[in-house]
């Protein structure tokens, strides 16, 4: 299937994967977060009508999953992380173990074109736009529209 590659190829198997190692789960969550996803991404609705679209697939390692399998995938991705893992956690939610899914799938992707960069190569700021292309009081009208806001 097109979308179990796609679901390999961009890292989301091995991410997940590798944060459950570990947990004993008595099911297998990633499947219940793939078909989750894909219900999501075609049908849209409830978990509840993902449990019963499943039936409609040929999916490895979805036939045993049931109801409750896919609401305690779900919780699993809100449980908040310990709290020394909370720096840049926003004042209304704290650092969940889906920003350590997001987190690891911009790991997997960060390279370029199949080559790691360097250290040094992905510090390198983004090019500017040239001063000289700029009205001559550009700086200064920037400076007046920040300190009005």
């Amino acid at each position: 299937m097109i979308l179990e590659r796609l679901w390999q190829e961009t890292g989301c198997q091995k991410v997940i994967g590798r944060l459950l190692q570990g947990r004993k789960f008595e099911f297998p969550v990633e499947r219940a977060l793939f078909l989750t996803v894909l219900h999501r991404l075609f049908t849209s609705g409830s978990d509840r009508a993902a449990e019963k679209w499943k039936e409609t697939l040929h999916i490895e390692g979805i036939d045993r999953l049931q109801l409750h399998h896919l609401y305690r995938a779900m919780a699993w991705l809100g449980e908040p992380l310990p709290e020394d893992q909370q720096a840049g956690a926003t004042p209304f939610s704290p650092r969940c173990t889906k920003d350590l899914v997001e987190e690891g799938l911009f790991a997997h992707r960060r390279d370029l074109f199949g080559v790691a960069l360097p250290p040094t190569v992905q510090q390198i700021e983004a090019p500017r736009p040239c001063q000289s292309s700029l009205p001559p009081n550009y700086r200064a009208w920037c400076h007046a529209q920040i300190a009005c806001a």
